[in-house]
């Protein structure tokens, strides 16, 4: 779709305001000791509030989603510490509990999209965002699943939403069933969906709360380094029409990979075992600031249309996902922790 560079240029504009105010409120929030959903969700939020109130149509908004997401997935690879897999602050328990945060949240969300029918992408994405680590799991797969923003906005809203949900679940359970600061950090960790409110939570809870929900949560987001790459390869399939019967898997169309999957894993390994951990650290930083313009994009898409349509179930997958995922580790936990 062809646009001027006047509206180009002003929508750009908008983006990066967005972006830039995003980033300035959650910094404002963090020094004077209030809690903040992070950047990037406040930039989301924010470009969605003005795509809603003033119902325009910011197409050159898509520009940077389509052109600067790749090399935001690259970037954050840098950062993403495989050591931490295993570690002696995660243990037994804390594996088994993200094996079962990760299994339920994929089968429960490929379940509700079927039975909702809001497609086996989105459901995957919602899947991914509630398994490991919230807008970085949702954005890094969007590409491969040829999601629109205007369905990557709804989907991280719903992410957004209930994760900001399952902090004071998580903490106020905990408490209630006077669990164990190690045990409520181990849940924390396990079934919040993003590394502010994970972590957030585990300070909720105490010192040792938040050393073990912070191990476990960076467990999660270390298993980008398969979920990227796997969804890659099956991205094609799951994009295809499900009401249209398309035979035997082509292997050969599947595995030609989006190019910043590649990239996003030679990242990992670079940052893991060549560059000094300050210089992985800061190329990691770099692709999360990446991240801020295209999630004020992403809320640019939305429409009250988008909304009307796919939200409430999107959102019901997501909260039905949540909860199993929830359950299942807190069980594990209870059953397994002394």
């Amino acid at each position: 779709m062809k646009f001027n560079n006047l509206v180009f240029n002003r929508d750009l504009l908008v983006v990066f305001a967005l972006a830039a105010a995003g980033w300035g409120l959650s910094a404002v929030l963090l020094e004077r000791d209030f809690f903040s959903p992070g950047a990037s969700a406040i930039a989301m939020f924010a470009g969605m509030g003005v795509a809603l109130a003033t119902g325009g149509d910011f197409i050159g908004s898509r520009a940077v989603v389509k052109r600067l997401l790749p090399f935001a997935i690259v970037l954050l690879g840098f950062e993403l510490d495989l050591s931490v897999i295993g570690g002696a602050d995660i243990g037994t328990i804390g594996l088994l509990a993200i094996l079962a945060t990760v299994t339920m949240s994929f089968l429960v969300a490929a379940i509700g999209a079927k039975w909702l029918s809001i497609g086996a992408p989105l459901g995957a994405t919602l899947g991914a965002g509630g398994a490991i680590c919230g807008n970085s799991a949702v954005l890094a797969l969007a590409p491969s699943l040829r999601l629109k923003p205007e369905d990557i906005a709804v989907v991280l809203a719903a992410i957004n939403l209930l994760g900001l949900i399952m902090f004071f679940v998580v903490v106020g359970i905990s408490d209630a069933l006077q669990l164990d600061p190690i045990a409520a950090g181990l849940w924390a960790g396990a079934a919040i969906h993003a590394v502010p409110q994970a972590i957030a939570a585990g300070e909720a809870i105490g010192p040792e709360g938040v050393a073990v929900a912070t191990a476990v949560k960076l467990s999660r987001v270390s298993l980008l380094v398969i979920v990227v790459p796997l969804f890659g390869i099956l991205g094609r399939q799951l994009s295809r029409d499900d009401s249209v019967d398309t035979g035997a898997t082509n292997w050969k169309t599947a595995l030609r990979l989006p190019l910043f999957v590649p990239g996003f894993v030679v990242a990992v390994i670079v940052g893991n075992l060549l560059l000094p951990e300050e210089a992985a650290d800061g190329l990691g930083y770099s692709g999360r600031l990446a991240l801020l313009p295209v999630l004020a994009a992403v809320g640019l898409a939305v429409t009250r249309t988008t909304l009307q349509q796919t939200g409430g179930r999107v959102f019901l997958v997501g909260a039905i996902s949540t909860a199993a995922l929830a359950s299942a580790s807190l069980a594990v936990i209870m059953a397994l922790y002394d």
